[in-house]
């Protein structure tokens, strides 16, 4: 499996492999800076991951990058819970009925929020996730629909698009602190642009001897 197979190049803007660091491998130079973060191959499903054992603190941060209002993204990733808290945050740019976005558990299904000034919506997966598995995680924003792909699986529903803000970007905790995700990620990919169903399958496909 290389590298060309799992991360077509188009529209990418962020890659990171979690090696041992939270650098960009996609060309775009946004690294993370990592505090309280372990990589190891015990947290990762190609060679090392990171995880975070959701003491506060714990994050990546990428400062304010990944920005997106009126325009499509897709966020890429593989995830597995350690153990998870209602309402704790494993990707984040965004602050509640303010502005941004961000992805949050509840009741173990992903959760993707959308927020503006004194309201917000939320789109969540019908797939529950359960602690100790390896999971493949898409989210696509294309206009006003977000869809979540579990492991292929497709939910979709409909936003208003997130304020435009100058928030960090952030890994395993909200982007201000305070709900903090015990969790492994590894290959965690954005695209400024709104991949396909087909484009999902086929990542997944090309992933399913790993996630057996």
């Amino acid at each position: 499996m290389s590298l060309g197979e799992l991360w077509p190049q188009t529209g990418l803007i962020g890659l990171y492999h979690l090696e041992s660091n939270a650098n960009d491998s996609s060309g775009s130079g946004i690294n993370g800076s990592a505090t309280g973060i372990t990589y190891s191959q015990t947290y990762g499903k190609f060679n090392k991951g990171a995880y975070s054992n959701a003491t506060a603190g714990n994050i990546i941060n990428f400062g304010n990058n990944f920005n997106v209002t009126t325009g499509d993204m897709t966020w890429s990733m593989l995830i597995k819970l350690d153990t998870s808290a209602d309402g704790s945050m494993f990707l984040s740019k965004g602050l509640y009925n303010g502005y941004g976005y961000y992805f949050q558990l509840s009741l173990n299904k992903v959760t993707f929020l959308s927020s503006q000034s004194g309201a917000n919506q939320r789109v969540s997966s019908a797939v529950t996730l359960s602690n100790g598995v390896w999971y493949h995680l898409v989210c696509i924003k294309s206009g006003t629909t977000i869809t979540i792909y579990i492991n292929g699986h497709g939910d979709s529903g409909t936003i208003i698009n997130p304020a435009s803000n100058t928030a960090n970007f952030t890994l395993f905790d909200y982007s201000t602190g305070g709900f903090p995700c015990k969790t492994s990620l590894d290959e965690v990919a954005i695209f400024n642009v709104a991949k396909s169903a087909n484009w999902v399958r086929q990542q997944y496909a090309l992933m399913t001897g790993k996630l057996d």
